[in-house]
C-alpha cells in the first residue's frame, strides 16, 4: 500500500508541474501557431521519453531516500501544492523540494547535509541569471525582427521560425531539468527486486511520457486557450534553455549530493521575466515572486517537520495527506464556484442596470417627446378653439343685425317722406352687403372644426355615406357640443326645423333611441 500511495504521490506531483509550469510556458505563445498541435505531442513524448530514460539511468543509484523519507517528502511537496494551489498563493514543485529537504536536514537524516549552495543556485542565482538573458533575448529580438524595416510578411516568418525552434529546444531543456527533480524521487522508490534496473527505468520513463501527454495536451488544447497570444514571451523559451545549459556546464562546480546541483523553477523564471517585461506591474510580480521564493519552502520546511515527527506512522502520514488534498480541492472548486456565481451576478445585475438605465432614459424621452407634442397640440387647439368661439360669436352678432335690420324695414314701410326713405335703403343695402360675409365665415367655420377632428367627416361618410352637406354640417356642430337652439340661430332656422334634423339624422345612422347621439359622434 506504502508503495502504492508513494507512485500515486509521484504521478501527482508530475501531474501538476506539467499543467502548471510545464506546460504554463506555451500557453502564451501559442504552439499551434508554429506547429501542428499533433505534431507537437509526439514530439514531446519522443523527447520525455528519452530525457526521462536518460536522467533515471544517471541518477538511479544515487538514491538516499528512505521509504518512510520518501513518503514524507512527497506527502509534504502534495500538501504544499495543494495548500497553495487553493489559497491562490503562486508556488513551485522546485521551492516546495527544497524546503521538504531542508526538514529532513533538519531532523539530521541526511548524511551529506543540506545542499545550501544548491538550494541558493535554483531560487535565487538562477532566476537572476535568466532575467538577465530574457531582457538580452528580448532586445535582440525586437532590434532583429521587429524594428527592422522590413516586410510584415517577412517578420511573421523569421518569428515563427524562432518560435518553433525555441519550442523543440526549450521542451528538450525543460523537462532535462524536471527529470533532475523527477530522478532522484523515482530512484529511492523500493521496486521489486526481481524487475531488472534497465526495464524499470524503461517503464518509469513511459509512464512518464504518457502522464506529461495526457496532461499537456488538457492544458494547450488550442479549443481552450483564450489568452491573448504574445510575442514578448518568445525571450522566455530561449532564457530557459540558455539557463538549463548553464546549470549543466556548472554542474562540476557544486559539492555531490544525491540531488542534482541545479532544479530551475520555471515559474519563478517567467515571473522573473514578466517583472522584467512589466515593471509597472511591480507588486503584483513581486507579491508572487515572494510566494515562490519565500512562502513555500518555509510552508514545505514547517510541513515536512511535523509529518516527520509521524514518520514511524506512515498510514497516518497518507491519510493526512489524502485528507488536506481532497479539502484543498474542494475548496478550490467551491471558491471557484462562487467566483463564477459572483462575476455572473454582477454581469447580471450591470445588465439589468444598463437595462434599466436605458429603459429610463428612453421613457424620459418619450415622456418628453409626449409632454412636447401634447403642448404643441393644446396650444394649437387652444388656439382653434378661440378661433372657433370668436366665429360663433361673430355669427351671433350677424344673426342680431340681422334682426335689427328686419325692424327697420318694418320701420321703413312706415315712412311717409321719400327722401328720408331712399337715404334708409341706401344704408340697408349697404350693411346687407357686409352681411353677405356671413356664408363664407360659416364655410370657413366647418372647415375649421373638420381639420381640427382629424378628418372626422371621411370616417362618418364611411358609416352613412348619403349624407348631405347640410347633414354633415349638422354633424359637426352635434359633436362639438351645441343644443339645438345653438344650431338653429347658427343656421339661421328655427330650433324646431333643427329638431326634424336630427330626428332624420338619427335615423340615418340606425341609432336606438337609447343612444346618445353626442358621445357616438366623439367616439368616430
Amino acid at each position: 500500500m506504502t508503495l502504492g500511495i508513494t507512485i500515486l504521490f509521484l504521478l501527482m506531483i508530475v501531474t501538476w508541474v506539467c499543467i502548471r509550469e510545464f506546460s504554463s510556458c506555451f500557453r502564451e505563445i501559442h504552439v499551434h501557431d508554429s506547429m501542428p498541435f499533433p505534431a507537437f505531442l509526439v514530439w514531446l513524448l519522443v523527447v520525455t521519453a528519452l530525457v526521462s530514460y536518460l536522467a533515471m539511468t544517471m541518477w538511479g543509484s544515487r538514491a538516499c531516500f528512505s521509504p518512510h523519507q520518501l513518503l514524507t517528502l512527497l506527502s509534504t511537496i502534495v500538501i504544499v501544492l495543494a495548500i497553495c494551489t487553493s489559497t491562490g498563493i503562486k508556488t513551485s514543485a522546485v521551492s516546495a523540494l527544497w524546503g521538504a529537504v531542508g526538514a529532513i536536514a533538519a531532523n539530521d537524516e541526511m548524511p551529506d547535509g543540506f545542499p545550501v549552495w544548491s538550494a541558493v543556485a535554483s531560487l535565487l542565482i538562477a532566476p537572476a541569471a535568466g532575467a538577465l538573458l530574457f531582457a538580452i533575448f528580448r532586445g535582440l529580438i525586437d532590434k532583429f525582427i521587429f524594428q527592422n524595416e522590413g516586410h510584415l510578411l517577412i517578420k511573421n516568418l523569421y518569428f515563427k521560425r524562432l518560435l518553433f525552434i525555441g519550442i523543440v529546444l526549450s521542451s528538450v531543456a525543460m523537462w532535462w531539468n524536471y527529470s533532475l527533480l523527477i530522478a532522484p524521487l523515482v530512484a529511492s522508490v523500493q521496486w521489486d527486486a526481481t524487475l531488472p534496473l534497465v526495464a524499470a527505468n524503461i517503464i518509469v520513463s513511459i509512464a512518464l511520457a504518457a502522464v506529461v501527454i495526457a496532461a499537456t495536451a488538457y492544458a494547450l488544447n488550442p479549443r481552450r486557450l483564450r489568452a491573448k497570444q504574445s510575442r514578448h514571451l518568445l525571450p522566455h523559451l530561449y532564457s530557459v534553455t540558455a539557463v538549463t545549459g548553464l546549470s549543466l556546464a556548472a554542474a562540476p562546480l557544486f559539492p555531490f549530493t544525491a540531488l542534482p546541483p541545479v532544479i530551475l523553477s520555471v515559474k519563478q523564471m517567467e515571473v522573473c521575466n514578466k517583472l522584467v517585461l512589466e515593471p509597472e506591474r511591480l507588486l503584483q510580480h513581486g507579491m508572487k515572486l515572494l510566494g515562490i521564493t519565500v512562502v513555500t519552502p518555509l510552508m514545505a520546511f514547517i510541513v515536512g517537520i511535523v509529518l516527520f515527527t509521524f514518520d514511524h506512522m506512515p498510514l497516518f502520514i497518507i491519510v493526512t495527506s489524502i485528507f488536506v488534498v481532497v479539502v484543498c480541492m474542494l475548496a478550490h472548486l467551491y471558491f471557484n464556484q462562487y467566483k463564477k456565481h459572483r462575476v455572473t451576478k454582477k454581469a447580471l445585475t450591470d445588465e439589468l442596470i444598463r437595462k434599466s438605465e436605458v429603459g429610463d432614459e428612453r421613457n424620459r424621452q418619450d415622456v418628453d417627446a409626449i409632454a412636447s407634442q401634447f403642448n404643441v397640440m393644446s396650444k394649437e387647439i387652444d388656439l382653434k378653439y378661440k378661433e372657433l368661439i370668436n366665429l360663433s360669436l361673430y355669427i351671433k352678432q350677424q344673426r342680431q343685425y340681422l334682426e335689427e335690420l328686419s325692424l327697420r324695414l318694418k320701420k321703413m314701410a312706415k315712412e311717409p317722406d321719400v327722401d328720408t326713405l331712399r337715404a334708409q335703403v341706401t344704408d340697408a343695402s349697404r350693411e346687407l352687403k357686409e352681411s353677405l360675409k356671413l356664408s363664407d365665415d360659416m364655410d370657413h367655420f366647418y372647415n375649421q372644426v373638420d381639420e381640427n377632428h382629424k378628418n372626422f367627416v371621411s370616417r362618418l361618410l364611411m358609416r352613412c355615406p348619403t349624407l348631405t352637406e347640410r347633414e354633415k354640417r349638422l354633424a359637426i356642430l352635434i359633436r362639438l357640443g351645441y343644443s339645438s337652439k345653438d344650431i338653429a340661430s347658427l343656421m339661421n332656422v328655427e330650433p324646431k326645423t333643427i329638431e326634424i334634423s336630427r330626428y332624420r339624422f338619427r335615423r340615418k345612422l340606425k341609432l336606438d333611441r337609447g343612444t346618445n347621439i353626442v358621445q357616438y359622434l366623439q367616439l368616430i
